[in-house]
């Protein structure tokens, strides 16, 4: 019925206890199988896995041209496969929905981070309703709260002026000015949900083929958005299941924090280029305005280092 996916970067003990989580919290389902994509390299995940879980087999899967372990867990399997390296998020998840297809054949993948709390059970019956309801929803996402409890889905779709030239000089400012939020307290169709849990059709993902694999973190959903739409499906909000995202605990564990902005901008930048067709002196002066920001950022790490030391 349902494959869960969740990417890892040297976090298998959490991720572990997130999937047992999730399996404790969903409910009105009969099959829930497991797929972890390890990007770490020298990774001690599979020693650890072994440790927790006897080793069914291992087999090799076609779909990706190399092996991987399948663990006997209760209600389901785990599936583990490790790349040897930092693939990123379209890339690892393209992975575990392939192997997912191969070994399971599931109509549907939850496409998960392993920073949440599902807060209450979820009800999957109501989430196959909808599907089954609705033949152009591809995608529902639930609400995503943060620690603060603020909102973070869904979003509208904004232009290239306002995303890479505004956005940097207005979110550090107390009114934080947030474009793209698009929360109104209702369930609806929208431009896109957050990336960290997706309820996904399976069949729609494989028509669109997938996550483009050119982006690493970033802008992943917004294109995804526009490659279903031009297949006739759209994104669904359902405002009435709510999950506790630890936003950006992902990124920190990946890579610095500039590293993070500077492959942000990437992403973003090719998204707009390549599916908005937005023209090439907007996105100049992005880069230009982006080297300043990253500059003034660099600066301000650097007083703060100074002011910590003296």
């Amino acid at each position: 019925m349902c494959s869960i996916i969740v990417v890892d970067y040297r976090s298998i003990e959490k991720t572990l206890e997130y999937v047992q989580h999730a399996k404790e919290q969903i409910e009105n389902i009969e099959d829930l199988h497991i797929v972890i994509v390890d990007n770490a390299e020298d990774s001690d995940a599979l020693d650890i896995l072994q440790e927790k879980y006897d080793i069914k087999k291992k087999i090799y899967c076609e779909a990706i041209e190399d092996c991987v372990y399948i663990f006997d867990v209760s209600r389901g399997d785990i599936v583990y496969y490790s790349s040897g390296k930092n693939l990123g998020y379209a890339i690892g998840n393209n992975i575990g929905t392939q192997i997912a297809d191969e070994l399971y054949a599931d109509s549907y993948y939850l496409i998960s981070n392993n920073d949440l709390v599902l807060r209450e059970k979820m009800d999957w019956s109501q989430f196959q309703r909808i599907f089954e309801e609705n033949d152009d929803i591809a995608i529902i996402g639930p609400k995503i709260v943060g620690r603060d409890e603020k909102t973070q889905s869904p979003h509208r779709k904004l232009g290239a002026f306002s995303h890479l030239i505004l956005y940097y000089w207005l979110k550090g400012w107390p009114f934080y000015w947030r474009a793209d939020h698009d929360y109104d307290g209702q369930s609806k169709r929208c431009y896109r949900v957050m990336g960290c849990f997706m309820v996904v059709k399976a069949e729609a993902f494989r028509k669109v083929g997938r996550f483009d694999s050119n982006t690493f973190m970033f802008a992943e959903e917004m294109i995804l958005s526009e490659l279903l739409k031009r297949q006739g499906y759209s994104y669904y909000f359902y405002d009435e299941y709510t999950v506790l995202h630890d936003h950006g605990a992902s990124v920190k564990k990946a890579m610095s924090v500039l590293r993070g902005y500077e492959k942000a901008f990437e992403s973003i930048c090719y998204y707009y280029v390549q599916y908005r067709n937005t023209p090439a002196i907007v996105i100049g002066l992005a880069k230009v305005n982006f080297s300043i920001y990253k500059s003034m950022l660099w600066l301000k790490e650097k007083i703060k280092e100074f002011i910590k030391h003296e």
